[in-house]
Parts: structure tokens; sequence; C-alpha cells
């Protein structure tokens, strides 16, 4: 029986791919190097004799390991189980026989599945395998801090196995390889592991739609099978969030729903996520500085638009980029310092596909005038910098400056702290972040600008007067890449 018969049938998914013997040789190069960042890693339990427990003992991790044992032992008590629980699903197989290391394998099953699927989504945008286990390899291991993102245990790992399936699967089904069925069941996973992200299945599906009545094959069957195959998780998964949290929302979901998403301030919130955070939150670098292809990757995403799955692909990146942007919680002081990053993971060998497709199509003979144009738009972005400046009286406020003794870190950064302005409260975390300067402490506004005069509350702050600051355009080179030992964690 040939490759093709014998992966189809299987789970469809391996059949997306050719010569499985390049997927076996590059699939064992990644099994060595996660398995050698995992024993290598600094933060691993055990390897530290200053924090010996490691991951552990951090906030995630802790609970989810808390979760995953308690499901092991069908402790379904709701204190126990903070965090969605696909995550803990998985890692309760390996608990009770691996409690430290839980989520080893299941990480490594994820980072594999995340790669046979790039490389299926690869191949369907025109790039031979060998070029897409190579793109994988380099997007995931170029740079150390970022490969060990998905050795430490976080949800997004498994997340960002299912959304490359979910692009494969979807990418096959475009072609005429159809199988609805599984596209649901593929779909239903993503919110099961990260409510958040349920929005990133939301251009898979819509392109196969669009594909099947641009070519009238839509048939009433389809969507039937879809809605059964994302039941085939969804009620499983439902049955044991009621039997664990009754009929309603978890205390996770809550407090997300309560820091939630803005658009305010989303160009502030790229410029010191993507490009230089240093003049706001003293420290810290961007993604472009410290991965200088992902200008090459960004400007991919234009020309993308001209095939089905390139445009399909690039759209998800783009509205996933949004959505962590606006994502109230995510900021520069905690990217690299508490490893937020960890949310990017499974988008940048996506970036770096965008990137070698936009070169090969620069070289073309014909076309290449878009690929071309779309790297100068975004070079010439790149020389657009967001920097703190008094604000003239009147003028709207985006950070404020406290004259004081720097206070630790944690101690402003998730102090019980707030502000009052002519238009009402506004609470650190929730609505601004306060974070230590070398002269005391700048307190940033997240959801709103600060209007009028204003009364601080906590962190000594009540009879200092602020120094107001908004951020102004300015014009100069792009960032170059400046990392230092230190520099990428942000303030100390």
């Amino acid at each position: 029986m040939s490759w093709r018969r014998r992966s189809n049938a299987l789970s469809g998914l391996a059949g997306l791919v050719t010569r499985p013997s390049m997927l076996v040789w590059f699939g064992g190069l990644l099994t060595w190097l996660y398995a050698v960042a995992y024993l290598a890693n600094p933060d691993l339990p055990g390897n530290s004799a200053a924090a010996p427990a490691g991951w552990t003992a951090w906030w995630d991790q802790s609970h989810s390991m808390t979760s995953a044992m308690a499901l092991a032992h069908s402790h379904l008590s709701a204190e126990l189980h903070l965090y969605p629980l696909g995550y803990a699903v998985l890692g309760a197989v390996f608990a009770p026989t691996m409690p430290m290391h839980a989520f080893f394998f299941v990480d490594l099953a994820s980072l594999l599945v995340a790669f046979v699927a790039f490389v299926s989504v690869a191949r369907r945008c025109g790039m031979a395998p060998l070029w897409g286990c190579v793109i994988f390899i380099l997007a995931v291991r170029g740079d150390r801090v970022l490969f060990d993102q998905w050795v430490i245990p976080w949800s997004t790992t498994p997340t960002a196995a299912v959304l490359w399936v979910l692009l494969a699967v979807a990418a096959a089904h475009m072609e005429g390889v159809r199988r609805p069925l599984l596209l649901g069941l593929i779909a239903a996973c993503v919110p099961l592991l990260r409510p958040t992200d349920s929005v990133l299945a939301v251009p898979a599906l819509v392109g196969c739609l669009l594909v099947d009545l641009r070519h009238r094959r839509l048939h009433w069957r389809d969507p039937a099978l879809a809605v059964a195959g994302a039941a085939l998780v969804v009620v499983p998964y439902g049955a044991l969030h009621v039997a664990i949290y009754g009929w309603r929302l978890s205390d996770y979901m809550t407090h997300s729903a309560d820091i939630g998403f803005t658009l305010h301030g989303l160009g502030w919130k790229a410029y010191v996520i993507l490009l230089d955070p240093r003049d706001w939150i003293g420290g810290g670098m961007g993604l472009v500085p410290r991965l200088p292809w992902l200008v090459l990757g960004i400007a991919g995403l234009v020309p993308a638009v001209r095939r089905p799955v390139p445009a399909m692909l690039a759209i998800t990146l783009l509205i996933h980029a949004i959505l962590y942007l606006a994502y109230v919680d995510l900021l520069p002081s905690g990217f690299w310092r508490y490893k937020n990053v960890h949310y990017w993971v499974w988008a940048f060998p996506g970036f770096a596909l965008l990137a070698v497709l936009l070169v090969r199509d620069a070289l073309a003979p014909a076309g290449r005038w878009l690929p071309i144009g779309a790297v100068v738009a975004v070079v010439l972005l790149l020389c657009v910098r967001l920097e703190p400046r008094v604000a003239r009286p009147g003028e709207s406020v985006d950070a404020l400056d406290y004259q004081l003794p720097t206070p630790g870190f944690d101690a402003a950064y998730f102090a019980e702290a707030s502000l009052t302005d002519s238009f009402g409260v506004l609470t650190n975390v929730y609505q601004i972040r306060a974070l230590p300067m070398e002269f005391g402490v700048r307190v940033l506004t997240l959801k709103r600008p600060i209007e009028g005069p204003v009364r601080a509350h906590g962190l000594d702050l009540e009879s200092l007067t602020p120094v107001r600051l908004h951020a102004a355009f300015q014009l100069g080179l792009p960032p170059l890449p400046f990392a230092k030992p230190d520099a990428v964690y942000g303030p100390r």
C-alpha cells in the first residue's frame, strides 16, 4: 500500500505531506533538540540550587500541574482547577507517574505535530518538503529563549499544534481533500485549550466555506459533519466543566474578562512590543530587533493575499497579532521577564514561511513589485518612533512619572494602587500599570487616556505631583539589534 493510501486510512494529516522518511529524520532532530533544551533549562525543577522547584513554583505552571494531578485522581473541586481544562487533561495522563514532568511528552508531541502540520501547509504554499522542514526548525530553534517556550509547560504549546493542524486540514480542504468532520473537531479543540484563541480558527473555517462556495461543492452534509466533529470534543469537555464549576464561568474566565482587550493605544502597543520599549519601561527589547527577519515576514502579509492558502495563513497571523496587541495584560515589561512571548511562539514559523515566500516572489520574473513595495513600506514604518514627551496643559496623558525612591518590581507591578482623574477611577493591573524606574515609578495608562487633575492612591504617591507624558511621533533610523544579557527581561 502506498504512503498516500496508508495515510488516508489514518487521520488524513500525515497524508498532507510527502517524503515520510524526511519527516522522520527532521522529527528525530527536533526531538533531540527538545530533550537537550528541556534538560538544560535553568528553570527545570532541580536544575537550580537557588530555586529547586523551578517552574513548578510559577503561577501558570503550578496551577496546570495541580489541575492535571487532580484530574488524574478524579478530584473535581473547583479550587483545584484554575485554567481551562484542555491542557490539564493532556497532562493528567502522565501526572501520576511523572508529577514533576507531566507535560514533557505532551509538549514534545505538540512540537512534532506542529512540525508535520507546518510542512503540510508549506507544501500547499508551493514549498518543497525539505524547505518546509528547514524553515520550521530555523524558526523555532534559531533563538534560544523562544525555543525554551516550547519546552516550558505553557498551554500555548498544544494550542500551537492544534492551530497548525487546523491550517493544514483547511489547506487540504481548499485543494479538494475535504474532511469536514475533522475540520470541525480540530477547530473545536482551540477554545478548549485557550478560549482567547478561538477567533484564530475563523479564517480557516471561513476560507474553506468561501472556496467551497466558489467551486459549488458545498453540501448540506458538510456543516452537519463539522458540527458533529466539534461535538465529539465539546460535549465531554462541557460535561467536565459542569462537573467542576457547575453552570457558571470559571474564576479564570471571569478574571480574564475583567482585564479584557482594548484597541486604545494599539499603535503604541505595537511599537513597544515589536520595536523598542526602552524609552517607556527602562529596558527590554522589541521582537523585530531580536528577530530581524520578521521584517520580511511582516511584509509577506501583503503578497500572501494573492493565493488562498497563504492568504488564510496571513489573515490568521494578522488576527493573532491584533488580538494579543489588544490584550491589556500583554506589556513589554512582562514580555521577556515573565516570558509572555510564549503567546507568539506558534506564529514565528508562519512569519518565517511568509518571509521565504516573499523572497521567492521578489526573485520571480513577474509580480515582483508587490513584495518589493511591501518591504519598502515596512522599512519606512520602522522609522516611526513613539517617544514619551512632557504633555502640554490640558493635553491627554499616556503616562505619569512620580519621583520617589524606586520600589521593587513586584511591589510596583502588582501594587494595590489606583488613580482618579476627571472620568473616574483607574486601577492598577486592570486599567493602568505601575512600573519601577530609575527615578521612581512610571504609571502607564492601558485602556483610555488620563484626563484632567489626577489623585493617586497607594505606592506612597498621594502627596506627589507627577510629570505628565504623552506619546509623540518622531522619525528616526529603524531600531538595530541591541540585545544584552539582561536587556531582554525588562526592568529589574
